[in-house]
């Protein structure tokens, strides 16, 4: 072999080997970032929980679970009312009122009339609340998007014609396969890849782990800190409390029906024998015939039954101080968490401001992490058609309804505020009558406008002149209001 060609050879050995070594790096890498992630929240668990410095181990003692995982959120999920309930009102009342996707100044266009028929053939807001759900139960969830671009999962999407389905997966499911480590990279420290464990249906046992590329799914996760893909699982911050409950309301239940029949002392009488066995056995057959039997009578020679008396304790205060705890916790009100109360529904400002924070998370979370992203998703790989402009807009119906009650002391304080208004002679001329109408009263465009229509002139004309023969209005006496319009007209 020629020099050169050995030259050439040994340079290509000398790169393959670098490479070989780069991606040994990288790996290595990797795996220490990951290592000291698991490291960091195996001391963190480790520091729970403890007092005395570090003497006193209280999750020991009380039996919490110091590292609780998916599963043990999920069987809560499953098994605990009150954990069931935290995960899924926030769901309920945010997709409550399905938004309307309009493209801006226009209606009933082509964009508009796929994305509704796309929404009912898929059942795609069905599958949303079911990934919603997830995400709170784990650190994240995902929906995996089905095309007909006939690639392998693994691949990136270029061009589908069609949606084939959605699918939501768990974070115990959907496990994340490879981050984008290039600093220089838009997706740097998001997944690129996931492994997910798809089950075969001809066969529920076999789990098939598929790798799956990150342009076919839409990533879910609320509650982020510091990790821009993993958040706080819902039930983690009342995870103790939850427990406690369990606990006090399992006990009481025992309690009561270890009290409900209230243990029996059989004492001998003096100078009562029991040499044989078989009186021993038929005085222990009497006994179990009156606990277990219908027989509710005793027949006995030389045995004294002294009545145990029973320790019931009521359990209310103690629950009730856990159900507290949990709801300031999660930032919703108590009558909300727990539905009525002494057979009343839920005040109206607790319903109000759990309605306020269910609109914040519509615009913080659902849009922007759900909705809109699985939009842009089917418009990207041409699903949906393009938008005038590329601009649509979400709108929600508002979940703010006013009591009865409520849209009453409103109408009273605008009537006051009215009256008071016209009242003050130069009020005019601080503020105009439609800033007024605008800004106090809270009038939109199209109510002022309303209004004029009504009048059939600008609002305020000839304010000067009535108010010089106009006596002062009062709210309470509706005979004045009438002699005032009168003289108006």
């Amino acid at each position: 072999m020629p020099k050169r060609q050995k030259l050439q050879k040994s340079m290509r050995l000398k790169s393959n080997s670098k490479l070989a070594v780069g991606k040994n790096l990288k790996q290595e890498v990797r795996l220490r970032i990951l290592a000291s992630e698991l490291i960091s929240r195996t001391e963190l668990s480790r520091k729970l929980g403890y007092s005395y410095k570090g003497k006193r181990d209280i999750y020991d003692i009380l039996g919490y679970e110091r590292d609780p995982d998916f599963e043990s959120f999920y069987a809560l999920y499953q098994r605990a009312g009150i954990s069931r309930r935290i995960i899924n009102a926030p769901v309920d009342a945010s997709w409550r009122g399905l938004p309307e996707i309009v493209e801006k100044d226009k209606k009933d266009t082509q964009f508009e009339q796929e994305w509704k028929n796309l929404v009912i053939k898929k059942r795609i807001y069905s599958k949303i609340r079911r990934a919603d759900k997830l995400a709170r139960i784990g650190q994240y969830s995902i929906l995996l998007l089905g095309f007909n671009d006939g690639i392998d999962l693994s691949k990136p999407v270029k061009k589908a014609s069609e949606l084939l389905y959605l699918q939501p997966y768990s974070e115990d499911s959907a496990e994340i396969d490879q981050i984008e480590d290039k600093p220089n990279s838009e997706r740097y420290g998001l997944p690129n890849t996931y492994k997910i464990k798809m089950s075969n249906l001809s066969d529920v046992t076999q789990i098939m782990p598929k790798i799956v590329h990150h342009s076919r799914i839409i990533h879910i996760t609320e509650d982020l800190l510091t990790n821009n893909i993993r958040g706080e699982p819902a039930l983690k911050c009342v995870f103790n409390n939850l427990h406690n409950i369990e606990l006090i309301s399992g006990g009481s239940a025992e309690m009561f029906w270890r009290g409900a029949l209230p243990g029996l002392a059989f004492k001998a009488e003096e100078g009562a024998q029991f040499g044989l066995e078989d009186d021993l056995s038929d005085l222990e057959d009497e006994i179990q015939e009156y606990l277990l039997g219908l027989k509710r009578y005793l027949r006995l020679q030389g045995v004294d039954v002294e009545q145990l008396t029973p320790q019931v304790s009521d359990p209310t205060s103690h629950i009730s101080v856990q159900i507290e705890i949990i709801a300031g916790t999660i930032g919703m009100p108590k009558r909300i968490l727990v539905g009525s109360e002494r057979g009343e529904l839920a005040s109206s400002q607790d319903q109000v401001a759990w309605n306020r924070q269910m609109d914040e998370r519509r615009q913080d979370f659902c849009e922007p992490v759900i909705l809109r992203p699985l939009i842009d998703r089917l418009i990207e790989f041409g699903i949906l058609p393009a938008p005038e402009k590329d601009t649509y807009t979400i709108k929600w119906k508002s979940l703010t309804q006013e009591t009865e009650h409520a849209k009453s002391l409103i109408a009273k304080l605008h009537s006051d505020a009215l009256v008071a208004y016209s009242n003050a002679l130069t009020s005019h001329t601080i503020i105009p009558p439609e800033v007024f109408l605008s800004k106090i009263m809270g009038f939109g465009e199209d109510e002022i406008e309303l209004i004029k229509n009504v009048l059939g002139h600008p609002i305020g004309e000839g304010i000067e002149e009535k108010m010089m023969i106009t006596p002062k209005l009062t709210s309470a006496d509706p005979r004045q209001l009438k002699k005032t319009a009168k003289i108006s007209e």
